[in-house]
């Protein structure tokens, strides 16, 4: 028996249900975006609380609206993209989606409008800068006594984007330039980098240190003498 579309007659073609491929992307919604989602962020540094930790990514948003999405299953090769983020006067920001995709060999467009309700908030690294609560001090000292400029743009030359961002503080002495870090492993990480550039001794101590909730817990010092 002929397999046919019985929306246009088109036989021998591969069939959807009992449409061809171009009768069923006109006859069915393949996509339904979500009216609105919910985002909360970072006010300070931008970061989105996503799925129990606050991440830095721009595809947030995007990936937020797709899983809040209804897919038809026949849809394949689809390519969501954020085309313009609005503010809009009645509904407030306004996510403008395109959507391309495919029904066998057969391409689709889809644009639409999301509401974005954003919650500020602020992130746990941002409320450790903000009230100055570091784990560690990397102390870079010359073995001359005395700092110089070039030593000090050497090192913050170095730093990398996750290092900068989780600096805290940076304190000028006499002897030297104290930089404070949210976390133990940045400053290791920062200390490690910095003595494979330039040669420097590397030592380890602790200050401050306690037991909380039968945890010990203490302040790393790292020094860095070049």
């Amino acid at each position: 028996m002929a397999r046919f579309c019985v929306s246009c007659g088109a036989e021998g073609v591969r069939l959807f249900g009992a449409l061809c491929a171009s009768c069923y992307v006109e006859r069915n919604t393949l996509l339904k975006l979500p009216r609105e989602v919910e985002i909360k962020r970072c006010r300070f540094c931008g970061s989105t609380w996503v799925q129990g930790k606050w991440v830095k990514d721009d595809n947030v948003l995007l990936s937020m609206v797709m899983s809040n999405s209804s897919l038809d299953p026949n849809v394949s090769s689809l390519t969501p993209s954020l085309r313009e983020l609005l503010q809009d006067p009645s509904e407030g920001k306004v996510a403008i989606i395109e959507v391309n995709g495919k029904v066998g060999e057969v391409q689709f467009s889809i644009n639409g409008k999301v509401r974005v309700n954003e919650r500020n908030a602020t992130c746990d690294s941002c409320l450790r800068k903000r009230g100055r609560k570091y784990e560690a001090i990397v102390q870079l000292r010359s073995t001359e006594g005395k700092m110089n400029d070039q030593l000090r743009r050497l090192f913050e030359d170095m730093l990398d984007q996750e290092a900068v961002e989780n600096l805290c503080d940076v304190v000028v002495l006499r002897e030297g330039v104290d930089y404070y870090f949210i976390s133990k492993s940045v400053g290791r990480r920062v200390a490690s980098k910095f003595s494979k550039v330039r040669k420097a001794w590397v030592s380890e101590s602790h200050e401050g240190e306690r037991i909380k909730d039968g945890k010990r817990e203490s302040k790393l010092i790292i020094s860095l003498r070049t």
